[in-house]
């Protein structure tokens, strides 16, 4: 018989403008240890800001967390990127960012949070995270696989953001 796994793989972290603050690298591993999760995945929006610290508390706490996040395409459709190691996360982050536009106004979206593992302020990031990157849905999946990654359609039929409500199908090749 196979293992049956529990898992959460969209989280967000305070870093994401949808995030509370209050989702701090030492919550979020608490949380998912009170409902016995066996991994986790934080997917921030277009960044993996938190994912250090995240996982420097999740090896604390004996916790798998799957380096991650949820990047927007220029067609505004969502996916999550899965990776092996920090890494990989990071160079995807880094094409994130230079394919990302417009820097963040606080006192409109919030204030996209830096924490560290003692979950202090460390900063802030300036570029606005919730908008839509210059990257396609393909170019994003192609980048994803090339870090070795996993891509999957975020929120699949959801009203906004996925893949159905912005496309109006699945594309064969994703």
């Amino acid at each position: 018989m196979l293992k049956k796994f529990m898992a959460d793989l969209h989280i967000h972290s305070c870093l994401s403008p949808c995030g509370e603050l209050s989702m701090t690298p030492q919550k979020i591993i608490n949380e998912a240890k009170k409902k016995q999760l066996d991994f986790i995945a934080v997917s921030d929006h277009n960044s993996a800001e938190n994912i250090s610290a995240i996982l420097n508390v999740a090896e604390k706490n004996s916790l798998t967390v799957i380096p991650a996040m949820e990047i927007c395409s220029i067609e505004e459709v969502h996916t999550l990127a899965l990776f092996r190691n920090l890494d990989s996360v990071l160079e995807m982050q880094s094409i994130v960012y230079n394919n990302l536009k417009g820097k963040n106004n606080p006192d409109v979206f919030g204030i996209q949070v830096i924490g560290n593992e003692n979950d202090e302020v460390e900063g802030f990031v300036d570029k606005l995270l919730i908008g839509a990157t210059e990257l396609s849905v393909d170019e994003i999946v192609n980048q994803v696989h090339s870090l070795d990654g996993l891509a999957i359609a975020s929120h699949i039929d959801r009203e906004s953001y996925s893949v159905i409500s912005q496309l109006g199908f699945i594309p064969q090749n994703l």
